[in-house]
């Protein structure tokens, strides 16, 4: 899905309900997003909060206010999206941080202190500590195994 801008910056504000349904090739009967289910908006841009939270982990800048900002949204916003997903913002964030670990010890051989780099840990031992309270391993135990080791 292409990215959604919710607050148009050229050619003045729009109200959210008349951008076209980023769906729509889902659901035809839907032209407008306030037509769009509620239940493919909120797929829609926690699908995108996801994307966006992934790619910032990265900066070593993810916070709530630099998200909101990046998806031109209110913070509030956001923090509604999550809610009616049932989680927070710090849950999220960990969740993406936990999967990616995973995902880079088992199917990369690179360094620890890259991966905890590209998952916004400043220090190599704080990303060893996350990994251990996650798994009850140790990164080189996991990347060892091939497989999740989970408590």
């Amino acid at each position: 899905f292409p990215l959604l801008r919710i607050s148009p910056r050229q050619g003045g504000r729009r109200t959210l309900g008349s951008w076209p349904c980023p769906l729509r090739t889902h659901h035809r009967h839907a032209r407008t997003w306030s037509e769009c289910s509620a239940t493919h908006r909120l797929l829609y841009v926690s699908t995108h909060l996801k994307s966006e939270i992934a790619e910032t982990l990265k900066n070593g800048t993810c916070n709530l206010a630099q998200i909101a900002q990046n998806l031109g949204m209110s913070q509030r916003s956001v923090q509604r999206v999550l809610e009616q997903e049932g989680t927070t913002f710090r849950k999220l964030t960990e969740d993406i941080r936990k999967t990616a670990a995973e995902r880079y010890l088992q199917s990369t051989d690179l360094p620890f202190k890259e991966i905890a780099f590209l998952l916004g840990f400043s220090e190599l031992s704080t990303f060893s500590r996350a990994v251990k309270t996650w798994y009850g391993v140790p990164p080189r135990k996991i990347r060892e195994s091939g497989t999740r080791q989970i408590n």
